[in-house]
């Protein structure tokens, strides 16, 4: 959200509500009477004063409250002097940086005030990190308009490249790591081909990049790939298990495994939901929680398609991994017993 407000008290901005844990940001300044100007290094603020907040709902409510009233028009409709839009982010060199680490202000005299990133808005604090195929609202100089776009990129033929290289070796190390094993007794133990690249990738998603390679892939790209395999996962299922299916399906022990299964997935599910909501997971997490419980794409693909909400993606790469990973240990131990 960014509304204008009309500054009647005056007021540092380190004691403005939210300002100080990131909740609050502002964009632009107009002094009283004079001319509108980037709030890149806010002091403080006057009677007389305009300023644009920049944050979620109550946050801004909270910061107008406290500096005054809002104003009766936005100040970012005047843009003969400080411009502002969302620029894509598709310059290599940036990806895995955080906000900070852009030096819009120093290079530019310019400030990122918000981030779109899939059909999520974030607040640009210093912290954020960002990915390829962000969209970054700058406020900025007019005249430095061109330099800020060309800087961060704003090409939407990258939008959609992946990287072979940093593909390349990513799943070369995670095969890599896969190979050795552990004996214990008569029991092997293995990442194997299947956890290997699973491990080297956490690993990797969390260093975003190394030097000149950058790990993480743009969001359309990510979100493309996911779909694919998606749908080659389930048609591979099908196609397998389609015989077995209807052999043992409608026979006895098809009805026993059915009946147990039900009931271990009842008392499970059930269980894993009460746990999240004690914990005060949101629903929307708690659905993607189960799904990574489960440990199955289709599940989070449904559960998106009922709620426009990122924390179910959150919650499923939360628990997805870690689950795989025991139950990859487990088959072997059960094998190795």
């Amino acid at each position: 959200m960014t509304r204008t407000v009309d500054v009647t008290r005056p007021l540092r901005w380190a004691d403005v509500p939210g300002s100080a844990d990131g909740r609050l940001l502002a964009s632009v300044v107009r002094p009283a009477g004079g001319t509108p100007w980037v709030a890149r290094d806010l002091d403080s603020l006057a009677p007389g004063d305009q300023a644009v907040l920049v944050g979620g709902p109550e946050a801004v409510a909270a910061g107008v409250a406290a500096l005054g009233t809002q104003a009766p028009t936005h100040l970012l409709d005047r843009r003969d002097v400080v411009d502002y839009r969302r620029v894509l982010l598709t310059n290599p060199d940036l990806a895995g940086r955080t906000v900070a680490e852009l030096g819009l202000g120093d290079r530019y005299g310019a400030k990122a005030t918000r981030v779109r990133r899939g059909d999520q808005d974030l607040l640009a604090h210093d912290d954020l990190l960002l990915q390829l195929d962000d969209r970054v609202r700058v406020v900025m100089p007019r005249e430095r308009t061109t330099e800020v776009t060309g800087f961060l990129g704003d090409t939407e033929a990258k939008v959609s490249e992946v990287s072979a290289v940093s593909m390349g070796l990513g799943l070369a190390a995670g095969f890599l790591i896969g190979i050795p094993k552990l004996t214990i007794g008569s029991t092997v133990l293995s990442l194997g081909t299947a956890a290997g690249p699973l491990v080297m990738a956490m690993v990797l998603g969390r260093l975003r990049r190394t030097g000149p390679l950058v790990w993480v892939l743009p969001t359309r790209a990510n979100l493309t790939l996911r779909q694919i395999g998606l749908l080659i996962f389930l048609a591979c299922v099908g196609l397998t298990s389609g015989y077995a299916f209807r052999r043992e399906a409608f026979s006895l022990f098809g009805l026993k495994l059915l009946t147990v299964l039900l009931v271990s997935a009842v008392l499970s599910y059930a269980l894993m939901v009460l746990v999240a909501r004690l914990l005060g997971q949101s629903r929307a997490r708690t659905m993607g929680l189960l799904a990574g419980y489960v440990g199955n794409p289709a599940i989070t693909a449904y559960a998106n398609s009922r709620v426009s909400d990122s924390r179910v993606n959150t919650g499923y790469a939360t628990l997805f991994a870690l689950a795989i990973l025991v139950k990859i240990i487990c088959i072997q131990l059960i094998v190795g017993l």
